[in-house]
This record gives structure tokens, C-alpha cells and sequence, in this order.
């Protein structure tokens, strides 16, 4: 089985997990979204009831499990955004190279040695018999 087939399979493998997760799993944001519509409902409840009628943990427990799921929210500013960018994009060119690198060794050591190579860098023409 060639290595481009296997990372197509591993690919798709991967998709399915993916998909099977967001079907199967509750997010943070629907845990979230779950707890809230719970707590606003708790809190309805509340209004209409005498509180020495429920237990105190009973009342928090909701209280509790929202807290858990609290988080700050990051605002940043366009700099900052721009600096994440570029260091995202820096590291998806080190993995592209890596692989890259990988895959000229898996081609050497597979006996290509006696097919043309050309090595082309950006801003340099492609050679006219390269292209069709």
C-alpha cells in the first residue's frame, strides 16, 4: 500500500472520529448552554417556591456545575492577532517542510534517485519544460 494511500485512509479515519464526536459528545459549549437553561429554570422555580422548603446543596448543585464550565473570555488586540497568525502559519511551514523532508528521503531510499528532481523557491520561475 503506497504512503500517499495510507495518509488518505488515516485522513478519513480521522474525519469519522471527528464527526462521531460532535454527534456523540457534549461540548463545552452545549454543557454551558445546557447548565444555563437549567439554572434559568432553577431560578423560575425559585420564585414561586418558600426556599426552607429545598435543601441548600440541591439549590447550588446547578450553581456549582456552571462555575466549573466558566471561562474568561481572551479579547486581543489586532497585533496580537496578527502575531498568533504568523506564528501559525510559521508552524504549519516547519511541519510542510518536515514532511517534506520525508518524503525526498522515502523517494532516495525507494530507488528514485535516477528520476529529475527540481527544486524550485518561491519568486523563481517554474522551468518551461516542468510545466504543462
Amino acid at each position: 500500500m503506497s504512503v500517499a494511500l495510507k495518509e488518505r485512509i488515516e485522513t478519513q479515519k480521522a474525519i469519522r472520529i471527528e464527526e462521531l464526536q460532535e454527534k456523540y459528545l457534549i461540548s463545552k459549549e452545549k454543557r454551558i448552554v445546557l447548565f444555563g437553561e437549567r439554572l434559568l429554570a432553577i431560578n423560575e422555580g425559585l420564585k414561586k417556591r418558600d426556599l426552607s422548603e429545598i435543601s441548600t446543596p440541591k439549590l447550588f448543585k446547578c450553581i456549582k456545575a456552571l462555575e466549573v464550565e466558566k471561562e474568561e473570555p481572551v479579547f486581543l488586540s489586532e497585533e496580537e492577532m496578527e502575531r498568533k497568525r504568523d506564528e501559525r502559519i510559521f508552524a504549519n511551514n516547519i511541519a510542510l517542510a518536515e514532511t517534506l523532508k520525508k518524503k525526498e528521503a522515502n523517494s532516495a531510499s525507494a530507488g528514485s534517485k535516477d528520476r529529475p528532481g527540481y527544486k524550485i523557491t518561491w519568486g523563481e520561475p517554474i522551468p518551461a519544460k516542468s510545466r504543462k
